[in-house]
């Protein structure tokens, strides 16, 4: 089992917990093909401005990677942000869970060993998706008590 930072936007979290589809840009295919059935995955939201207020990048939830959906016909192709999405690399999760009070990162920054540069911290977040370890990845749920979107087979 492998586990996952994934970073993207706060729609990216809405439709993981909307249709449990997680979807990951073109450009990160690479880093998407490592990804197998039962992996864990949490969900790091981008800085985002909104009319209703500032939006903070935190890690919202988690989740366990149930199939990987290799190729997505184009007549189901939903464009949801900008012109990489167009072929998403995309996943169908399970046992979706959001954090009853999101985790800024910043502060766990001395203590996640997949944050090399602690200075440079946020060169680590610059990819959709991250490998993580599995210590961080404990680290990060630890911090906070989470409970169901949506149940899932």
């Amino acid at each position: 089992m492998t586990y996952w930072l994934t970073i993207g936007t706060w729609e990216g979290w809405n439709t993981l917990t909307h249709n449990g589809i997680l979807e990951i840009p073109k450009r990160d295919k690479k880093r998407f093909e490592k990804i197998k059935n039962g992996d864990k995955v949490l969900f790091y939201t981008k800085l985002d401005f909104r009319p209703e207020g500032l939006l903070l990048p935190v890690v919202v939830g988690s989740a366990i990677v149930k199939q990987v959906i290799q190729r997505t016909p184009p007549e189901e192709i939903t464009i949801t942000r900008a012109w990489e999405m167009l072929e998403p690399c995309r996943c169908q999760m399970k046992n979706i869970y959001e954090f009853s009070t999101p985790v800024p990162l910043y502060p766990l920054v001395q203590e996640l060993q997949f944050i090399g540069n602690k200075k440079r911290w946020t060169i680590y977040l610059t990819h959709a998706l991250q490998e993580i370890f599995e210590k961080d990845y404990n680290i990060i749920v630890s911090k906070q008590t989470r409970h169901p979107i949506q149940k899932t087979q």
